[in-house]
């Protein structure tokens, strides 16, 4: 799940609020709770400690580092934490500079106006997408999408209702539902047009209709035929920790499915059987997950900065270096395109499609380029599929009509119309 939980200039996210608590090896998880809370004590030096260890366990995490710029300026360390707030700047990643209460030191240094140079650069907009469709209803809460190659039929599901739709004439066509005892949010989707199935994985909590607390973190995988949305194939995991929660799917030819959510795991072929690759207590969660051409390599990204790449021969797992003046992080949709990687980051602002290109044995990124930034007319983007040199994505329209009362307030926030766009990767 993409959501963050955001409380002044904490940044941590919601559905592992559980998975922190109870989390008691002294990692990034541990000090990401221990400088919470020290913040929210206001105990200043214990929040600025603890923020420098969880960026030891994990340094591509931009939001401890924009943290820890927060923490220097409220102890009057401003040249620092304008030092840490101009390397975000570089990389084009701005958590809310401009309003934070926690950075007005640095708004009234002499070097901040240096800060909104870099940033008039770096957040430049950068439009290379079309509209293909929007679609006026406000609550479908739209997240995965996926496209049949063979007949170009294209479909989505919704967070909110669990339901799949088809877009047929500009129109939706309700194709499908995740059938479950339990109401799913529609997450990651994917065509295997190899055996005629539409996958989807589906994943209980709070923005769920009728979404019961004693549910959260219940997790499935759903196949449908391709033809008549018919459910052939159904694995509902008995956890209900929203630690294992599952999140996005990538399948493979021979008709394995590959998993993120707290860690990555594999759904063998015509088995229930589901085997971790890497486990929960290396990512603070996955979201994008891609097979390489090839199928030899799984690549998993880690919301919280990072990328992996694991051999599929030997499971062998490694840490994809990434350039100092590069961030790969809240990446959430993040597909492989001919030795690069198509990723949407959300979690800042604005968002973007980002394209990272890959050196020969995906060790290390060499370079990146931004293929899309503030785009006027989407409030966000969350995931997409790749359809021959074009990419497809999905998001949410700004808000243009009043919010009806009947839209949970913890939700408010997030629903728009939903809009589909298209950009060429060529």
């Amino acid at each position: 799940m993409k959501r963050t939980l955001i409380s002044t200039l904490i940044f941590f996210t919601a559905c592992l609020s559980l998975a922190l608590a109870q989390d008691k090896e002294k990692g990034y998880r541990y000090y990401q709770l221990q400088a919470i809370e020290a913040y929210q004590n206001q105990n200043l030096n214990g929040f600025i400690e603890n923020t420098e260890k969880a960026l030891e366990y994990n340094p591509h995490s931009s939001a401890m580092m924009y943290n820890l710029a927060c923490g220097y300026a409220l102890t009057n360390k401003v040249d620092t934490s304008l030092a840490i707030l101009k390397k975000l700047a570089q990389m084009g990643i701005d958590f809310g500079v401009a309003d934070d209460p926690d950075l007005e030191a640095v708004r009234q240094s002499p070097g901040y106006n240096l800060l909104l140079d870099i940033y008039d650069e770096t957040l430049k907009p950068i439009n290379t997408s079309t509209i293909l469709h929007q679609f006026p209803q406000i609550d479908l809460l739209p997240e995965g999408i996926a496209i049949d190659p063979k007949s170009g039929r294209l479909f989505f599901g919704s967070m909110r209702y669990g339901t799949i739709y088809e877009v047929v004439d500009g129109g939706l066509l309700r194709f499908a539902k995740l059938e479950s005892d339990i109401p799913l949010a529609c997450l990651g989707m994917k065509a295997d047009t190899v055996r005629n199935i539409l996958w989807a994985v589906g994943s209980s909590f709070d923005y769920v209709e009728r979404f019961e607390e004693e549910d959260d973190g219940t997790s499935g995988v759903f196949g449908f035929d391709l033809e008549t949305g018919e459910i052939i194939r159904k694995v509902v995991f008995p956890s209900k920790d929203p630690r294992f929660r599952l999140n996005d799917l990538a399948v493979s030819s021979n008709g394995d499915i590959y998993l993120s959510g707290a860690g990555a795991y594999v759904l063998r072929k015509d088995t229930d059987n589901i085997d971790t690759l890497i486990s929960s207590g290396k990512m603070l969660g996955s979201n994008g997950i891609t097979l390489s051409a090839d199928e030899e390599t799984l690549l998993v990204s880690d919301y919280a900065g990072g990328i992996a790449a694991v051999d599929l021969a030997d499971n062998s797992v490694t840490e994809i270096k990434i350039p100092n003046d590069n961030s790969v992080y809240g990446i959430d949709g993040m597909y492989y395109y001919d030795g690069s990687l198509i990723a949407i980051q959300n979690t800042f602002n604005p968002w973007r499609v980002s394209q990272f290109y890959l050196n020969y044995n995906f060790t290390a990124i060499d370079s990146m380029t931004i293929l899309e930034q503030k785009n006027p007319d989407a409030l966000e983007a969350f995931t997409g599929t790749i359809s021959g040199d074009d990419f497809i994505y999905i998001g949410h329209g700004n808000q243009s009509v009043e919010i009806p009362d009947y839209i949970p307030p913890h939700i408010r926030r997030d629903i728009g119309s939903t809009i589909i766009m298209q950009t060429s990767l060529k």
